[in-house]
């Protein structure tokens, strides 16, 4: 029985990443709607090689939030050829539902649509 792979190709896969320093909440949102949720250790090729596995051959675009992290996350992305861009917090735009129930899981999905 042959599969049939799936490819990406050509999507933009958008990545929101609430940064912890040995975790990561990670929300994928394709640009067909579909929404992906996962915790993981903190790691650029853990991160790459999941999108590598469910979204392969996609345009991968990553947001955090600037903190503790620095610029290390950022240049850490970049060496696996995922675009990513740094936020100040305040920069997010966050509904009221955002700010009272605020959790890793609401901060990744956040960022996932800037």
């Amino acid at each position: 029985m042959q599969r049939n792979k799936i490819s990406f190709k050509g999507q933009k896969i958008y990545i929101g990443i609430d940064v912890h320093a040995k975790t990561w909440e990670v929300c994928v949102l394709t640009e067909s709607g579909y929404k992906e949720r996962h915790p993981q250790q903190a790691s650029a090729k853990t991160l790459f090689d999941f999108l590598k596995k469910h979204f392969p051959d996609g345009e991968y675009h990553a947001v955090y939030e600037s903190g503790f992290s620095g610029f290390s996350t950022y240049y850490a992305l970049k060496e696996y050829g995922i675009d990513c861009v740094v936020t100040h917090a305040a920069d997010v735009p966050t509904t009221q539902y955002e700010e009272v129930m605020k959790t890793d899981k609401v901060d990744a999905a956040k960022l996932a649509r800037r």
